[in-house]
């Protein structure tokens, strides 16, 4: 299972998701009577370093690949592929000849904007990451404005645009200059940070937008939300790999599939005191 992070410290350190998904796809490979080891990257160049990993793979006797949710950062990942059955997660950027399964983001927005329309809010505005509106082929966004499309009356802001790595200070001036601008009601945003950057920002007087988080923690949340499948992506990974490798399907696939695993809404533990009209 190779990750986009150069060592397991680096992977202990990113999101949870990253991690979820390996907890699954190792409970699906144990449980298939495979072993499953996570795969790091190296060097510098990271195209050479994808024909290294794929010639050190092969000499080790390993013939199944996941590819595991490679970030922007990652434009191209190339090696031998037709000694390999393998599947990739998400990394639609990469634009890989191979079985993919994937999070429903684009659902996941969906939900949220419906849900929010339900509420009475008429104003929504969607926060992402720029880096991940990349790799996961604009799929929050367009689920944004296709479900608006459905909703007469929505007055939509643009999308504002994250960049990664920004603190929740230090993305507060742009969400807050943001807020004003448009008089948004509602925030749909993958970002955690958003409800402190909205209190770091805080004016005297001015109620807060509502806030949907999409891709809530594990633990509880005061926010409403949608809490992705991760660990089950990964099973899901685990057993389109297991299938190629059983029947002896190596190198790249003519006609991809791709499987999408949809979140779960979570109401949030707080009263939800809207900004949004009745």
């Amino acid at each position: 299972m190779i990750f986009d992070f150069a060592s397991a410290a680096e992977l202990a350190q990113a999101p949870l998701s990253y991690r979820q998904l390996l907890v699954g796809a190792t409970r699906k490979a144990r449980e298939l009577g495979y072993g499953l080891q996570p795969c790091f990257f190296e060097g510098p160049s990271r195209q050479a370093e994808g024909r290294r990993i794929g010639r050190v793979l092969a000499c080790r006797g390993i013939t199944g690949i996941i590819i595991c949710a490679f970030r922007a950062r990652t434009t191209r990942f190339e090696l031998d592929w037709s000694r390999f059955s393998a599947v990739q997660i998400e990394s639609h950027h990469l634009d890989l000849p191979l079985h993919n399964v994937s999070t429903d983001q684009l659902l996941m927005a969906r939900e949220a904007v419906r849900r929010l329309a339900q509420r009475g809010c008429r104003r929504i505005g969607i926060a992402i990451g720029r880096d991940e509106e990349i790799y996961l082929d604009h799929a929050f966004t367009l689920g944004f404005f296709g479900e608006a499309s459905l909703h007469p009356g929505l007055e939509l802001a643009p999308p504002l645009m994250l960049r990664n790595g920004e603190t929740a200070a230090g993305i507060a001036p742009a969400l807050r200059q943001w807020i004003h601008r448009h008089r948004i009601e509602a925030i749909i945003s993958n970002w955690h940070t958003v409800p402190a950057s909205l209190a770091a920002s805080r004016a005297d007087g001015i109620p807060d937008p509502d806030v949907v988080i999409l891709g809530l923690a594990p633990e509880e949340s005061p926010y409403d939300g949608i809490r992705q499948r991760d660990a089950e992506v990964g099973e899901q990974a685990v057993e389109q790999l297991a299938m190629l490798m059983k029947t002896n399907q190596t190198g790249p696939v003519v006609s991809p599939n791709r499987i999408l695993v949809p979140g779960a809404w979570v109401a949030g533990r707080r009263p939800v005191e809207s900004t949004c009209p009745a």
